[in-house]
């Protein structure tokens, strides 16, 4: 019995960590992303080097840092090659990647020094990309924006704490009982009813339960888009 109870704390325990660190946040904790709708305006279909591509005027609140963006399919994919304005050496911007039901799909972090021509070096993009916004954090040493892009709702948070919690209350009961049968002895039976094992069981759990959350949210906050 000793044997079993130790089996069932450790497969417990590990059970429990698993569930509150990448089940729950996998299925509770997706971050989504705060823009909604591409901002860019398609103005005309051009032929660049060879390829039939769209060309984009970018939104007033990027203008100042990249005037337009192309979108080309070559042999190799879809990808994108900004315009910008010529004053900065140095961009890192989002681009912020919507399929044709205007859905996010991906979010794309690029960091260049611009090369001469004013044109920035080809993004690939996914084959099922429609349309792009794109998002300047920084232009040589100016920060331009700060705001994060995606991030976790407050709704889902409250979800996920709602589901740990319950979570951490099975966890309470069957910590008491493998407890009980790994150092209890022949006082399992009064261990499991006694308030100590209760208290004992319900500490070990919370703590775990603790641990585990706030590692989650830690990891969760890092993943946010700046």
């Amino acid at each position: 019995m000793v044997a079993v109870g130790i089996m069932l704390l450790v497969a417990s325990v590990l059970l429990f960590v698993i569930l509150m660190t990448v089940v729950l946040p996998r299925i509770i904790l997706k971050a989504s992303c705060k823009i909604k709708d591409p901002q860019g305006r398609g103005t005309r279909r051009v032929i660049y080097k060879g390829q039939r591509c769209v060309v984009y005027e970018a939104s007033n609140k990027i203008h100042k840092y990249i005037k337009q963006y192309l979108l080309l399919k070559e042999p190799e994919g879809k990808i994108l090659k900004c315009k910008t304005s010529g004053e900065y050496s140095y961009l890192d911007y989002d681009v912020v990647v919507f399929n044709r039901y205007n859905e996010v799909i991906k979010v794309i972090n690029v960091k260049e020094n611009i090369p001469e021509g004013d044109f920035t070096r080809k993004t690939p993009l996914p084959d099922d990309t429609s349309y792009v916004n794109i998002v300047v954090r920084r232009a040589d040493n100016k920060v331009v924006s700060a705001e994060p892009i995606m991030s976790v709702s407050g709704k889902r948070v409250l979800l996920y704490s709602f589901f740990a919690l319950l979570l951490t209350l099975a966890e309470m009961f069957v910590l008491k009982v493998s407890c009980a049968y790994a150092f209890g002895g022949v006082f399992r039976e009064s261990f499991i009813r006694s308030i100590d094992g209760a208290i004992a069981g319900s500490v070990l759990a919370i703590l775990i339960g603790i641990a585990s959350m706030i590692i989650v949210f830690a990891t969760v906050s890092s993943r946010s888009k700046r």
